[in-house]
């Protein structure tokens, strides 16, 4: 099992992130920055602190990714405005082909590049929320089949999606690069608690969110009392 997730909580407020900076308390370290992003305390979504991509710099942040198969991408989202529709989201493999998960004003939208052209393989029918944080996550794989999913939550914390959508597109077989958050719109977004897993869907970034509920136990106390600790 693989995971490689940051939260930005290692940063300084205004400090441009770079690969050298974004390791540590944060998590796992960026292999690629361009623009720069900037680390932020006006927002976040868990913790102190998030990346800002502004409309003046815009920005690229990016997780070194590698082998086949699988691959689950996450990220925490904030913006006043999804009113043009770019992508935020990529999984980028060493073909240069790449899926990516765009929002729009009036749905997201699951996108994939072969090399050649770019086209959108599925569209939802649920907008996503503004000047609030969202959760978007992406599924895709670097078979041939090219398939992916993708997931909205309008309720950053929520384990129930606001929209789900999947489709596919045939592509050469390869593997992966970096797991990337970028944005170039008409309003600052922030971005928290990136990551990708090859394992599963990486869910909340909270960790009350993502531990199971504890188990109920009836029978004699001292039963519930090593219940507790299992």
């Amino acid at each position: 099992m693989t995971t490689a997730t940051n939260t930005f909580e290692g940063g300084t407020n205004g400090t441009a992130v770079s690969t050298g900076n974004s390791g540590g308390a944060s998590g796992t370290a960026f292999s690629y920055i361009d623009g720069p992003p900037k680390y932020s305390s006006l927002r976040a979504a868990h913790g102190n602190l998030s990346m800002l991509i502004d409309t003046v710099d815009g920005g690229i942040a990016g997780l070194a990714m590698s082998g086949s198969g699988t691959r689950w991408l996450r990220a925490c989202v904030w913006s006043t405005s999804w009113s043009e529709s770019f992508s935020l989201m990529y999984a980028e493999m060493t073909s240069g082909s790449y899926f990516s998960l765009e929002l729009g004003l009036s749905s997201m939208a699951l996108r994939h590049y072969n090399g050649t052209s770019t086209t959108d393989i599925a569209t939802g029918t649920v907008a996503p929320a503004t000047s609030q944080w969202i959760r978007v996550e992406m599924q895709c794989a670097s078979d041939a089949s090219g398939s992916a999913q993708a997931r909205l939550f309008n309720s950053v914390d929520s384990t129930t999606a606001s929209d789900s959508i999947s489709g596919s597109r045939s592509q050469t077989s390869t593997t992966w690069t970096q797991a990337s958050w970028r944005f170039t719109a008409e309003a600052d977004t922030w971005f928290d608690d990136v990551g990708w897993s090859d394992t599963d869907w990486l869910g909340p970034a909270t960790a009350s969110a993502s531990l199971p509920p504890r188990p109920m136990v009836t029978g004699l106390r001292q039963a519930v009392h090593r219940a507790a600790f299992i």
